[in-house]
């Protein structure tokens, strides 16, 4: 699985990844190995970001500590109970 070894700052940013179709994105092994274990504080990278017209620019991201893996079973548990919860309420008003 993709996520298996997929790790993500509080506001979702990726700070490491093993994808290999996500090349270039968050830190390198040796750099990821040296952050890892950060339980507060930030660290930055500088990446050529050529994706927007007008060329490539240079921009600095900054990560948050701490970094963690999504858990997707446990996320699409957690949505689809309010998808039913939202069902069952909608049910409910639109009953005479």
């Amino acid at each position: 699985m993709a996520d298996s070894d997929t790790w993500y700052d509080p506001k979702g940013r990726i700070v490491f990844t093993c994808n290999k179709g996500l090349t270039g994105v968050g830190f390198s092994r040796p750099e990821w190995n040296e952050i890892k274990g950060m339980k507060s504080g930030t660290v930055e990278r500088t990446i050529t970001d050529d994706t927007l017209p007008g060329g490539p620019k240079e921009r600095t991201i900054v990560y948050e500590a701490p970094f963690d893996q999504c858990d997707r079973e446990e996320d699409y548990e957690i949505v689809w109970a309010e998808f039913e919860r939202r069902v069952e309420t909608t049910k409910h008003t639109k009953e005479p």
